[in-house]
């Protein structure tokens, strides 16, 4: 559910696939592939929040 809404599975992959400019012909098979990793399960949400967080310590340390 996003926005209070549910989607179709596909019309998301299309939307997200315009955005991030990528291409996933079988998102089941992406989503197994991602849910059977080991190591580093989310590589990209992990090193997206861990610069997030990284910028939220750098601007208070250099709030005035």
């Amino acid at each position: 559910m996003i926005g209070g809404k549910t989607h179709d599975v596909s019309k998301l992959r299309d939307h997200f696939a315009n955005i991030f400019g990528v291409q996933v012909a079988n998102i089941y098979a992406a989503h197994e592939d991602n849910r059977l990793r080991k190591k580093a399960r989310t590589p990209f949400m992990d090193e997206l929040k861990r610069v997030l967080i990284d910028k939220y310590n750098y601007d208070d340390e250099h709030a005035k």
